[in-house]
């Protein structure tokens, strides 16, 4: 996380222009409360501290005030001002809260108390979700507690839940699971930020498995009406026939093939010529 750049606050800005400039627009006002939602969150998360817990309530306050304006059909126009108001302060204290509670030391580095910055880690993420998965489910945690492998005790091959940390920040979010059983293909968990609360992530992330191991099912299954090991369409064929040239054949083939006359060399009694 850099230390120059509130998190979550360009993307809030970014929304309060927009509900500033349309504020009778719904899903303008929807996208707001989004982000002042993802924002409340991650203040609630320190309340402990002074400056968080004041930017947790005035966040509170601007999405009620949200909601009301946008609610209400007659007499919007005082409560649109209130609101676009109470959104704008709202935002400045979350920023103001992230800025003064910044630990520097006395050279002016950034030096954040353990478990400040990110109070969990990946590994957290893993053990929270297999309870949710339910019982058979188990997580190990990844050395340093950057990721953690989650199997079924029943599975052959498990998931892993690691971080993407090669190159820029991939557009469709850095946290993904990656199924062994399937080459490691990795699933990308959208908009997975570390600044959302724990419960949330476990339940994506728990979701992510549930559809990997659906698919993985699903790759197993055989064809439909054909259970597994039983033969296939062609077996059930009836033989061919086997040519007549490649075996001798029998007498009844052979009188079929016979002359209907006399052999040569027998009269028509069937004795040969010349007797008497």
């Amino acid at each position: 996380m850099s230390s120059t750049v509130t998190p979550l606050a360009p993307e809030a800005r970014a929304a309060y222009g927009a509900y500033a400039t349309f504020p009778r627009r719904r899903d303008v006002a929807d996208l707001l409360t989004k982000q002042l939602g993802a924002m409340e969150a991650y203040a609630s998360a320190r309340r402990h501290v002074p400056a968080w817990n004041k930017a947790a309530t005035q966040l509170k306050g601007a999405i009620v005030d949200v909601a009301i304006a946008t609610a209400v059909r007659r007499g919007r126009r005082p409560l649109i001002r209130a609101a676009v108001a109470a959104v704008k302060n709202a935002i400045v204290g979350f920023e103001t809260a992230y800025a003064t509670s910044l630990p520097y030391d006395d050279q002016g580095r950034y030096s954040p108390a353990p478990g400040t910055e990110y109070p969990f880690s990946v590994s957290d993420i893993g053990h929270a979700a297999v309870q949710l998965l339910g019982p058979g489910w188990e997580a190990e945690s990844v050395p340093w507690g950057v990721g953690a492998s989650i199997e079924h005790r029943d599975e052959t091959f498990g998931y892993l839940l690691l971080v993407d940390t090669d190159g820029d920040p991939m557009p469709q979010g850095d946290l993904y699971v990656a199924d062994h059983s399937d080459n490691g293909n990795r699933t990308y968990l959208p908009d997975a930020t570390p600044a959302a609360p724990l419960p949330s992530l476990a339940a994506r992330v728990a979701a992510t498995v549930r559809e990997l191991q659906t698919r993985r099912t699903d790759r197993r299954s055989p064809c439909p009406g054909h259970s597994a090991g039983a033969p296939g369409p062609a077996s059930n064929r009836p033989p061919r026939p086997e040519p007549k040239g490649l075996r001798p054949p029998s007498g009844r083939e052979r009188r079929k093939t016979l002359p209907a006359g006399p052999l040569p060399g027998e009269s028509n009694a069937g004795r040969p010529e010349g007797t008497t």
